[in-house]
Parts: C-alpha cells; structure tokens; sequence
C-alpha cells in the first residue's frame, strides 16, 4: 500500500475513534442511560400517584392520603368530599343545603 493511503485509513481511524458519539435523545451529550428524553436525568416512566387507592392520583386529589376524602360525587348533588360533603351518600347534605334545627343532622 501506498504511504498516503495508509496515512489516509490512520486518520480516518483516529477522527472515527476520537469522536464522542451522542446518541441520547437530549442536548447535555452525557448519553444517559435512564432512556428519557428530557435533560433532568429522571426516568418518566412513572405517573402520578393515587397513595390510597381511590381512584384520584396527587394532581386531583384534595388528599391523596385518605380514601374517603376524593373527587367522586357519590349522591349527586354535586358536590364532592373534597367539596366539603360531609355524607355524600344523601344528597340532602351538602355544603349548599339549609340547616334545618332540631332534625338532629348536619344539613350543610
């Protein structure tokens, strides 16, 4: 082979073996291994969390730690416990219902 074709492959070589290859799907070049495709480093593998499991996640529920606090309106009179329905299993009690005395229920 010819000098400069040698010379040719060796820094073909060296320009291939010397280039650092990026081949994650941000722009900070540090080829995580996570396999996201942001530059917070995380893995968005994960979504939001319903810790008690009824059926609202953290980004809906008033309180993701209690069950019977939640979005459902079970009696619907449109109101939720996280509304404040204090029973809303009777649609006569709600945060908009008028108090009535002596009936022994917490109407509102």
């Amino acid at each position: 082979m010819s000098r400069h074709l040698l010379l040719f492959l060796f820094v073909g070589l060296f320009l291939i073996a010397g280039c650092p290859q990026d081949d994650d799907d941000d722009t900070t070049g540090d080829d995580d291994v996570t396999g996201d495709d942001d530059t917070t480093g995380d893995d968005d593998t994960t979504g939001p969390v319903d810790a008690d499991g009824d059926g609202w996640d953290e980004t809906e529920d008033c309180d993701d730690n209690d069950p019977e606090l939640n979005l459902d309106d079970a009696d619907g009179d449109g109101f939720t416990t996280c509304d404040g329905d204090c029973d809303d299993d009777d649609d006569a009690v709600n945060p908009d219902a008028t108090e009535e005395t002596c009936d022994g229920v917490d109407n509102d």
